[in-house]
């Protein structure tokens, strides 16, 4: 049921942005189907979703790194500049 929120969350939001402001380019959805179970807490399932996630990480890479530098430059300014709020 999760599952089907995420999805239909995303399959909006997709649709209201192309319909009326195209994708923004402060929007990133990420996601992995992973064999894992939920509620599992083993070793084995949490060395998986590790690898999981840096797959993840790797798949996305260059979009990951873009969002986080936007979300940086936005927190504290442009590359290079010193901000006195720091």
């Amino acid at each position: 049921m999760m599952n089907m929120e995420t999805y239909s969350s995303h399959y909006m939001m997709l649709n209201l942005f192309r319909e009326k402001l195209g994708k923004p380019k402060d929007y990133l959805r990420l996601q992995k189907t992973s064999k894992v179970g939920m509620d599992k807490i083993d070793p084995e399932s949490i060395r998986q979703l590790v690898v999981d996630g840096e797959d993840l990480y790797e798949q996305n890479k260059t979009d990951v790194e873009n969002f986080v530098a936007k979300i940086i430059e936005e927190k504290f300014g442009p590359k290079g500049v010193v901000s006195e709020e720091i």
